[in-house]
């Protein structure tokens, strides 16, 4: 998964260096001194140097809730990168963050909002799966 994130931000570093040179292209031929247009070179490490964050995802272990907001006993292993990052697969369905939809995060705790929000009750045999950057 990290490999195809990484990929799409190459494309996207890469079509954007494509722009840029386009215009640079477009400037020189619409009269501008060529002086003012600069050659791009771009390089692509196999890695962001400046992303030191690691991407995780790890299995919640869940429990028996019914019509009540609970915080799940099971915490994250990791405290998230910023809570808007994390994604959590309730039996594989991605499930919203926030205080009216399904779950809200505080640091490693996952809270469970069956009752206040939008949330399925939870059984011990459901999977829920936590994919975040810490």
């Amino acid at each position: 998964m990290l490999r195809r994130s990484l990929s799409r931000v190459l494309l996207a570093l890469l079509v954007g260096a494509t722009s840029l040179l386009a215009t640079a292209s477009h400037l020189a031929e619409a009269g501008r001194p060529r002086s003012s247009v600069k050659r791009v070179s771009l390089r692509f490490p196999n890695a962001d140097p400046y992303d030191l964050s690691t991407e995780a995802q790890e299995s919640i272990t869940t429990q028996n809730i019914s019509g009540t907001d609970t915080a799940l006993s099971d915490t994250l292993d990791q405290t998230p990168v910023y809570n808007a990052a994390v994604k959590l697969y309730l039996n594989g369905v991605l499930q919203r963050q926030g205080a009216t939809y399904d779950y809200t995060l505080s640091g490693k705790t996952i809270t469970w909002l069956a009752s206040s929000g939008t949330a399925d009750d939870m059984t011990t045999s459901d999977v829920l799966i936590a994919v975040y950057r810490y």
